[in-house]
C-alpha cells in the first residue's frame, strides 16, 4: 500500500508540474501575440504614404430641423494625413493685392535697432529732497547709448509706404530662388491697375456720388501676366508707387482675380492682400437711376410682439449696382472717400471676396495699422478676409512697423506649402428625398489643403496638414426625417493624372429633419378706427391699413420677396366707395374689390438686436373711403362675407396663402329717434317726450309724439297697437328753435294701424329736427298697449301705456 501511494503521489507531482510548465509556455505566447499585435499596431498608425490621401468628414446640419426650402448649411472637415515624396515643385502663382490709397503716406515710428550693451553708470551724487546722496556705480543690461535708455523706444520716423515697398522686396527677393513661381502686382486706391509700371503723370478721378474730382496717378501697365521671380520689373514696380486717392478695396480684389483667372491654369494660386484703412469706394455701374433703397431712420420695435410700433418713420436712400464683371477694365466708382456709414463699400469688396472664394484660392491678409486685433477696423478686414475663404490663421493684423516681418512669415508658408485645390464631393442624392445643392448641379468643390513641409530627408520631402473645415448648402423640398442623405456620396482628387477616391464618413444618428414652411406671415393691420359711432348717414369713412411681416429667421443668403401679394374686399350691402385709392372692382355687377401690393421685400438685420432676423424694407399702406349705402339701414354696419375679406399670396414654400383680414364696424346712431307721451316743447326749444310707461284709465285720450334728427333718412313707418284707435290726424313738422312748422297731416286715420310717411317729400336738409304728433283713445279694457316708429331699417321704438281699470270722471 504504501508502495502503491508513493506511486500516485509522484504521478500527480509531475502532472502538476508538467500544468505549470504549460502553463508557463502559454503565457509567454500570448505576451509575444500582444507585443506582435502592438507593434503591427503601431507600425499602421505610424505608416506613411507616398500621396496625399484624406477623410471627409460630415459633423452637422445647421438648422436642423429646417423649414422646407431653406439653406441647410452641412458643415464638415476634411482629415488629410501626412505622405512622403521626392522633391517635386508645383507651379505657383501669387499676386500683391497692395493698398496705395493716400493714408498710406502717413509717417510711422521706425524702432530703433542700434547695438545694446551692458552700461555702466558711475558713482555719483543724487538730490533727494534736500540733501546730496551719493551713489555707488552699477550697471544697465540692454542699454542704447546712442539714445540714452533701456527700453524700447523710436529711433527715426519713415511712411507706410516705404516700409510697405521695403516689406514687398524683400519678399520678392525671397522668392526669387523658388523655380515655377511667378508673381503679380495690382495696387489700388480710388481705381486699380494690374502690374502698374510708374505712372506718366497725375489724372483727375471723381466719384459719382461727388461733385469735385481729386488726383491719382496715372499709371502705365505691363499687361495681365505674372513675372517670374527673379524678373526685376517687379521690383521697378514697387519702387514706383504713390500713394495717393481713396481706398477702393473691392476693385483692387476685382483685378487680382481677373490675373488668376487668366494665369496658368495648372498654377496654384495665391492672394496676399493687404491695406491700412476701411474701404470707402465702390466699384458701380452708371445708369439712369440708382437703385432704391429703404432703411430704417428711427428704431423700430414690435406692439405685443404683433405689431410694428409707429415709432418710426422713412427716408428714400440710394446706392449704385456693384460692378462685379472680372474683368481689366475701369469703371465707374461712388463712395464719398473718406468713410462708409453706410457699408457699400465693405458690401462691395465682400461681393467681389465670394466670387475669389469659389475659385478656391489661397489667401492671406493683412490689416496694416489698424490696431489690434479686435479693432473695429481689423474686424471689418476680417470680414473681408473671411468672404474670400481665407483661414484665421491666415490673417494678419500688425502695427505699422513690422509689416516686413509679416511678408516674411507669408513668404515662408508660401514657400513650404504644398496644395491640393481640386478636392470634391458628389452628393449622389436621391430623387424620392428632395435634396438639392444650392449652387445647382451635384457636386461641390471642397477647400483647399494646403501641405506644410515638416521634414526633408534623403532627397524625400515630408509633408503634413491640418484639418480644413468646409461648409457647403442644401435645400430639402419635401417634409420628413432622413437618416444619412450622404451614404451614397462620394469624395475625389485628381493627383498626377490619377484620380482618388476620398472616404467620407457620418455618425450613426446624422438625420436632417424637413418641416413645412409656412414664412413669412404678412398681417395686414386696420389702424383706422375698427368701432365707428356716427350720427351722420352721409360721413366720409376713411379705411386704411398697414401691411407688415413679422420678423423671422430663415437660413438663406439670397434676396427674399413676395411679388404677388393682393388684398381682396368686399363691401357687401351696407356701403359704397367713394375715393378708390389702389382699388381695383372685381366684376361690375357686384361690390367687389381688389389692390394688387407692391413688391414685399425682405433684408436680414446684420446688427443690432435683431441681427439675424430677416425684416420687411418698408411698410405698405392702403386706403380707401366709404359712405353707408342707400338702403343699407342703421345700427351696426359691416362689410360683406368674411371669406371674401382677404390676403392672398404665395410663400417661400410656392404655397398659396389665404387669410382673413379684419374689416371696420360701423354703428350708425344717426336720428336719435325716440317715442312716448308728449308734453310740449320746453322754453329751450328742445321737445318734451316722456318715454316711460305711464297708466291711464280706459277710454283716456292720449297725445304721443316721436322725433328724430333728420340725416337722409327716407321713410317712417308708425304701426299703431290693434286696441288703440288714432283720434285726429298725424301731424309731422319741422321744428324751427321753439316754432314748429307743419310739413304734413294724414287725416284719415281712425281705425287705420299702419302709416307710411315718406320723408323725401319734404325737402329735409341733414341736421333738421322732425317732430311726429298724434293723439289716440285708450281702449276700454285693461292692459299694456303699444304703438311703434320706425325709421328706414332701424330698429324700431315703441310708446307703451297701460290701461287700468277706471273709468274717465263725469265732468258735467
Amino acid at each position: 500500500m504504501t508502495k502503491i501511494k508513493e506511486v500516485f503521489i509522484n504521478y500527480y507531482k509531475k502532472r502538476k508540474e508538467a500544468y505549470k510548465v504549460l502553463s508557463i509556455f502559454l503565457v509567454v505566447i500570448l505576451i509575444a501575440t500582444f507585443v506582435n499585435i502592438r507593434l503591427i499596431n503601431a507600425n499602421a498608425d505610424n505608416s506613411i504614404g507616398d500621396k496625399p490621401s484624406f477623410q471627409i468628414q460630415i459633423d452637422k446640419a445647421d438648422p436642423n430641423p429646417a423649414l422646407l426650402g431653406e439653406d441647410i448649411c452641412i458643415k464638415g472637415k476634411i482629415i488629410p494625413k501626412p505622405f512622403e515624396m521626392e522633391i517635386e515643385r508645383q507651379k505657383k502663382e501669387i499676386v500683391l493685392v497692395l493698398d496705395t490709397s493716400g493714408s498710406m503716406d502717413e509717417k510711422v515710428a521706425k524702432i530703433c535697432t542700434h547695438k545694446r550693451v551692458r552700461h555702466k553708470v558711475d558713482g555719483h551724487y543724487e538730490w533727494h529732497g534736500y540733501y546730496k546722496v551719493w551713489v555707488d556705480p552699477y550697471y544697465i543690461d540692454n542699454y542704447c547709448e546712442e539714445h540714452g535708455t533701456a527700453e524700447e523706444h523710436y529711433s527715426s520716423y519713415t511712411t507706410k509706404m516705404a516700409e510697405l515697398k521695403k516689406a514687398a522686396n524683400n519678399f520678392i527677393d525671397k522668392m526669387k530662388g523658388i523655380p515655377d513661381l511667378k508673381i503679380g502686382i495690382v495696387n489700388y486706391s480710388s481705381e486699380a491697375t494690374i502690374n502698374p509700371f510708374g505712372y506718366y503723370r497725375y489724372k483727375n478721378s471723381k466719384s459719382i456720388d461727388q461733385y469735385y474730382s481729386h488726383e491719382v496717378p496715372d499709371y502705365k501697365s505691363l499687361g495681365k501676366e505674372f513675372l517670374d521671380s527673379k524678373d526685376s520689373r517687379l521690383h521697378d514696380m514697387v519702387n514706383k508707387l504713390k500713394a495717393l486717392g481713396g481706398t477702393n478695396t473691392g476693385e483692387g480684389l476685382r483685378k487680382a482675380e481677373y490675373m488668376l483667372e487668366q494665369g496658368d491654369k495648372d498654377a496654384k494660386k495665391t492672394i496676399v492682400f493687404m491695406s491700412d484703412g476701411l474701404p470707402t469706394f465702390y466699384s458701380a455701374y452708371k445708369t439712369n437711376e440708382k437703385v432704391k433703397k429703404y432703411h430704417w431712420v428711427k428704431k423700430y420695435s414690435l406692439e405685443y410682439g404683433y405689431y410694428w410700433s409707429k415709432e418710426y418713420y422713412w427716408e428714400n436712400e440710394y446706392y449704385w449696382d456693384y460692378y462685379t464683371s472680372i474683368d481689366d477694365t475701369y469703371p465707374n466708382y461712388a463712395g464719398t472717400g473718406n468713410s462708409d456709414d453706410k457699408g457699400y463699400c465693405k458690401d462691395y469688396a465682400k461681393k467681389i471676396g465670394e466670387i475669389i472664394k469659389n475659385s478656391k484660392s489661397n489667401v492671406f491678409s493683412i490689416g496694416y495699422g489698424l490696431g489690434n486685433e479686435n479693432s473695429k477696423s481689423n474686424k471689418i478686414m476680417r470680414e473681408i478676409h473671411d468672404s474670400m475663404g481665407g483661414l484665421e490663421k491666415d490673417f494678419f493684423a500688425t502695427d505699422a512697423g513690422v509689416i516686413n516681418n509679416i511678408f516674411d512669415k507669408i513668404a515662408d508658408k508660401i514657400i513650404e506649402s504644398y496644395t491640393i485645390d481640386n478636392l470634391e464631393m458628389d452628393m449622389n442624392f436621391k430623387s424620392e428625398d428632395g435634396f438639392t445643392l444650392k449652387v445647382g448641379g451635384n457636386t461641390v468643390k471642397l477647400n483647399n489643403v494646403i501641405y506644410k513641409k515638416v521634414s526633408e530627408n534623403n532627397g524625400k520631402i515630408r509633408y503634413e496638414a491640418n484639418e480644413v473645415p468646409f461648409e457647403f448648402v442644401i435645400k430639402g423640398s419635401k417634409v420628413g426625417e432622413y437618416e444619412n442623405i450622404f451614404k451614397n456620396s462620394k469624395g475625389e482628387f485628381l493627383w498626377k493624372d490619377n484620380v482618388i477616391s476620398i472616404p467620407i464618413i457620418t455618425s450613426d444618428d446624422f438625420v436632417i429633419k424637413i418641416r413645412a414652411n409656412e414664412l413669412p406671415y404678412i398681417q395686414v393691420k386696420l389702424i383706422s378706427e375698427e368701432n365707428i359711432n356716427s350720427k351722420n348717414i352721409n360721413e366720409e369713412i376713411e379705411v386704411k391699413y398697414e401691411i407688415m411681416t413679422k420678423p423671422f429667421k430663415y437660413n438663406i443668403d439670397s434676396p427674399l420677396t413676395i411679388s404677388d401679394a393682393q388684398l381682396n374686399f368686399d363691401l357687401g350691402d351696407n356701403f359704397k366707395l367713394i375715393e378708390s385709392g389702389n382699388l381695383e372692382k372685381i366684376d361690375e355687377s357686384g361690390n367687389k374689390y381688389k389692390v394688387q401690393l407692391d413688391k414685399i421685400e425682405y433684408e436680414l438685420q446684420k446688427e443690432g438686436e435683431d441681427q439675424g432676423q430677416w425684416i420687411q424694407t418698408k411698410p405698405i399702406e392702403v386706403k380707401f373711403k366709404i359712405k353707408k349705402a342707400t338702403n343699407s339701414g342703421y345700427g351696426k354696419l359691416g362689410f360683406g362675407k368674411e371669406k371674401n375679406n382677404t390676403i392672398l399670396y404665395t410663400n417661400f414654400n410656392e404655397k398659396r396663402i389665404i387669410n382673413n383680414i379684419n374689416t371696420p364696424i360701423v354703428n350708425f346712431e344717426g336720428f336719435s329717434l325716440r317715442h312716448g307721451i308728449y308734453n310740449g316743447i320746453n322754453n329751450d326749444g328742445t321737445v318734451n317726450i316722456n318715454t316711460t310707461t305711464k297708466s291711464y284709465p280706459k277710454e283716456a285720450r292720449i297725445n304721443l309724439g316721436a322725433d328724430f334728427i333728420y340725416n337722409g333718412q327716407r321713410i317712417v313707418q308708425l304701426n299703431v297697437d290693434k286696441n288703440i284707435y288714432i283720434d285726429g290726424p298725424i301731424k309731422i313738422y319741422k321744428l324751427y328753435g321753439n316754432k314748429l312748422n307743419l310739413l304734413y297731416s294724414i287725416d284719415k286715420t281712425a281705425e287705420q294701424k299702419n302709416y307710411k310717411i315718406d320723408l323725401n317729400k319734404f325737402g329735409l336738409n341733414n341736421g333738421d329736427k322732425v317732430l311726429i304728433l298724434y293723439n289716440e283713445y285708450a281702449p276700454n279694457i285693461s292692459g299694456t298697449f303699444t304703438n311703434a316708429i320706425q325709421v328706414d331699417a332701424s330698429p324700431s321704438v315703441n310708446a307703451t301705456i297701460n290701461v287700468i281699470d277706471e273709468e274717465i270722471p263725469e265732468l258735467f
